[in-house]
């Protein structure tokens, strides 16, 4: 990431913000999507699964020079 990027937000679909993260991370772009771990339970399992800590938001640096 160069010095003069900037960092802005953007608005994804419904859970599919790794979706929009990896094809922004694909183009070139230096992303951040903040991840928390919570406990699932479903069938007397319990699973721990990363889910995104602002639901629907990814940041993504631009250099606009």
């Amino acid at each position: 990431m160069t010095d003069g990027a900037r960092w802005y937000v953007v608005h994804t679909q419904p859970q599919n913000e790794a979706r929009a993260e990896a094809h922004l991370r694909r183009q070139g772009f230096t992303t951040y999507l903040p991840r928390y771990l919570r406990s699932r339970r479903h069938a007397r399992k319990t699973e721990t699964v990363a889910r995104p800590l602002f639901p629907r938001y990814v940041f993504v640096a631009v250099d606009v020079a």
